[in-house]
């Protein structure tokens, strides 16, 4: 992800709450189609990590990045962190809290980061818009 500017967004395939996880993902697969329209869009890559990378198989992840509309591609992906996870909630301050067995509480939460992957925008009140983001974007 280094070299271009990224959004990514964060999710888990067990979410119950459908104004959170499914419907972040399905915003993604908005985003992506009104990217992807765009000229010069091959210097912006996407991502959804899950929370949840011991249940949220690679299976598991495509079909429901599909199922939500999402075109998953070589800019476009879904990533599970079987390892570093930890180090990657705290470098972005991500609100997420785990028990034992799954994800207890988290907020909605969406980046944008520059081609040095700083952030450059952090989406976590409100749900994001996809005008909201390309217009980050650009």
């Amino acid at each position: 992800f280094t070299g271009v500017s990224s959004f990514v967004t964060f999710f888990y395939t067990r979410c119950n709450n459908p104004l959170k996880c499914s419907a972040n993902i399905s915003r993604w697969g908005e985003l992506v189609h009104a990217l992807r329209a765009q000229p010069g869009s091959e210097a912006v890559n996407t991502a959804a990590i899950t929370y949840d990378a011991d249940f949220d198989t690679p299976t598991r992840l495509k079909a429901y990045a599909q199922l939500r509309g999402v075109e998953l591609g070589p800019q476009d992906r879904v990533f599970r962190c079987s390892a570093g996870l930890a180090s990657l909630q705290r470098a972005l301050n991500l609100s997420v809290a785990q028990g034992q067995a799954t994800i207890t509480a988290h907020a909605a939460e969406a980046f944008i980061l520059s081609p040095t992957l700083q952030v450059v925008h952090h989406f976590s009140r409100e749900p994001w818009t996809v005008d909201e983001v390309l217009s980050h974007l650009k």
